[in-house]
């Protein structure tokens, strides 16, 4: 998950369409929200099969800059009840 961190703080928008990048890019000049589309894919064995999955995760920067926000693609524009994950500039997680 941390190379998807890096590519987004580097202005790497993964997977978005050309138009939302430059959207980032202006949100970036002028101050707005930041969203970045990644791929995970996984592959694992269960019972000597190998399985793969393919994640498709969001990372959103809201405009203050305070934090980052990591979901699956398919809760965006959801309301979240969950307890956010939150780490410092380091990676360390600082909630539990």
């Amino acid at each position: 998950m941390f190379q998807f961190i890096s590519k987004f703080t580097k202005g790497d928008w993964g997977e978005l369409p050309e138009s939302d990048k430059q959207e980032n890019d202006r949100a970036i000049k002028e101050g707005g929200a930041i969203l970045g589309l990644y791929t995970i894919k996984t592959k694992g064995s269960i019972i000597g099969l190998i399985a793969s999955k393919t994640y498709e995760v969001a990372i959103i920067m809201p405009a203050k800059r305070n934090m980052i926000e990591i979901v699956m693609k398919h809760e965006l524009g959801k309301e979240r009840v969950h307890q956010p994950v939150l780490y410092d500039s380091l990676g360390n997680r600082l909630t539990k």
